[in-house]
């Protein structure tokens, strides 16, 4: 998917029409930029894995999946990890 880092969600149709005109994204995220911002500052590496709960549309909680969202972010970070572990005990 296409996603923007921004600094407000987009709760209206107006903000969201802008958004979707200029980056066309299907998600958003709040946190990512100033986290890669920071570690690269510091020249620490990162990585960051963000799962899904809603789209970039008017505000309705009723739409969200967050057991869904929280459940495959757990089943993948547990795969990175497992990964990690692998590389390094090899």
């Amino acid at each position: 998917v296409t996603g923007i880092t921004v600094n407000s969600v987009s709760g209206n149709r107006k903000q969201i029409q802008l958004r979707k005109e200029k980056f066309s994204p299907d998600i958003e995220t709040m946190e990512g930029a100033a986290v890669a911002f920071v570690c690269m500052s510091e020249n620490i590496n990162f990585l960051q894995i963000r799962s899904v709960s809603n789209k970039v549309e008017p505000r309705n909680k009723g739409n969200w999946d967050i057991p869904f969202a929280l459940s495959t972010l757990a089943e993948t970070v547990e795969n990175v990890l497992d990964n990690i572990n692998k590389q390094t005990s090899a």
